[in-house]
């Protein structure tokens, strides 16, 4: 729908800190929804990248038109949704729809975000996980890898849940948007299951599932939030077949 926010080519409603560019939008209104009526043709459910909170609004209001709410070909999702507002994760969950975020762009440019990108009012409510939380939506997070140029590991990702630290000088950003380790453990499991339409096979162990586990050398539970990232991974078990490490 849009580009990127380091860039300032995400599409946004106010303009970026100090500038009068708003970035751009990849289609018009128009061109969105003839794309939503032909993917609802195909019987597909729509996923699109939205950085920018203009774009989100053009996004929900072609899937508003095309697919209605609660669509019985399963969950719409918003990706990334970087600079969503409180009142678009409010349509998003009536509508029900769901939003995957990006955490590396807090660990990353959150302080970019704060003091040359956005300012600090609309950098706290980036990747907004609490809200999300708090609004009744079942996020995920994702590493949108090889983008992000970090290495896979999916603890990193609840740890910047957990804690909201920016790696380029140590600050937190976005404090309130922060969550507790059972929701940011939902965000890599059971919720990105139900994304995808497979929540019946993966995200938890229960009976009928495939047997996806991984075993952790220290339970995240009892260990300090700033360590969880480091918490070594002993052994991957793919439907109930431990995986070989080569």
């Amino acid at each position: 729908m849009d580009g990127s926010n380091q860039a300032e080519s995400a599409a946004q409603t106010h303009p970026y800190l100090n500038t009068d560019k708003q970035g751009t939008k990849s289609y018009t209104q128009e061109q969105m929804i003839e794309i939503c009526k032909k993917v609802k043709a195909a019987d597909w459910t729509m996923l699109a990248h939205c950085q920018g909170d203009a774009a989100i609004d053009e996004y929900l209001n072609a899937l508003e038109a095309v697919y209605g709410a609660n669509p019985a070909m399963g969950l719409m999702r918003v990706e990334h949704a970087t600079m969503v507002r409180q009142d678009q994760l409010e349509r998003i969950k009536k509508l029900g729809y769901e939003v995957t975020f990006m955490t590396d762009f807090v660990y990353l440019y959150g302080a970019a975000y704060r003091d040359s990108i956005f300012g600090p009012a609309r950098a706290e409510f980036m990747i907004p996980c609490g809200a999300a939380h708090r609004a009744g939506l079942q996020y995920s997070v994702h590493s949108d890898n090889p983008a992000a140029g970090l290495p896979l590991n999916p603890l990193r990702h609840v740890q910047i849940q957990l804690e909201r630290r920016c790696v380029a000088d140590g600050s937190i950003v976005g404090a309130q948007q922060a969550v507790d380790l059972d929701t940011a453990l939902r965000a890599i499991t059971i919720n990105p299951a139900r994304h995808i339409g497979m929540e019946h096979m993966l995200g938890t162990l229960e009976i009928g599932k495939e047997a996806d586990l991984t075993i952790l050398e220290s339970d995240p539970f009892k260990t300090a939030i700033n360590s969880i990232s480091s918490i070594k991974m002993s052994e991957t078990w793919i439907a109930g077949q431990k995986a070989d490490k080569t």
